[in-house]
């Protein structure tokens, strides 16, 4: 069975002297593991060269997004689909579900309520979804920081112990309770603030390029 915290295990075998993560969260776990030759250094997310971190105006568009996980923690993705399904019920909105590449073989279609407006697979980005929906749904997935980091309100649903984010209090939900404490702030500041909280903790709020640009110069003229 892997768990989040297997993820990191070869870190310990890493003989490079740096160490590049994410940020915050991910250097506290890898530091369990390293050898005190590498140096962690924390640029940001690379997916996010190039993007704008802001905070999106709410549309009001009543859809959201469910951004399934990848096939190593595909057990969440069934709890996870039946949580929108209630959302989606008890506050008259629709949503679309978004598959892992990983997940080619595997369909939830039998899981779906009528409130799917559609399933997505490889042919869609899941960064281009982000401009037709209100808020988005996930669980393991770096899908999580990419949406917050674009300024989408991105709740991270719990179904068990495992937690690939543990550390960030903000924005979990495990029931259709949890979700309606937000629900009714979804565009005020305390959503907002949350966000920002979580950010910081995943890859910070620099700007990737600037960061991921000055640590290479430096490193190619490293002797």
């Amino acid at each position: 069975e892997l768990l989040p915290e297997d993820l990191w295990l070869d870190a310990g075998k890493s003989f490079s002297k740096y160490f590049t993560v994410y940020g915050e969260l991910a250097a506290s776990r890898v530091s369990k593991f390293l050898n005190h030759n590498n140096e962690i250094v924390r640029l940001g997310m690379p997916q996010m060269i190039g993007k704008t971190h802001e905070i999106l105006e709410f549309k009001n568009m009543r859809t959201f997004g469910v951004y399934l996980d990848f096939i190593a923690f595909s057990e969440n993705n069934v709890p996870m689909i039946k949580l929108a399904n209630q959302i989606a019920e008890k506050f008259n909105l629709t949503y679309f579900i978004k598959y892992h590449p990983s997940l080619r073989n595997i369909s939830y279609s039998e899981y779906v309520s009528e409130k799917c407006i559609n399933e997505y697979r490889n042919d869609v980005s899941a960064n281009d979804l982000v401009k037709d929906i209100d808020f988005a749904l996930v669980c393991m997935s770096s899908m999580f920081g990419e949406l917050l980091y674009q300024g989408l309100p991105t709740f991270r649903f719990i179904s068990s112990e495992k937690d690939m984010y543990a550390g960030i209090e903000q924005l979990k939900i495990s029931t259709i309770e949890d979700f309606g404490k937000y629900y009714d702030m979804a565009i005020n500041s305390v959503t907002y603030e949350e966000m920002e909280q979580s950010i910081s903790m995943i890859c910070g709020l620099d700007d990737p390029a600037k960061k991921y640009t000055d640590f290479l110069k430096g490193f190619a003229f490293d002797e």
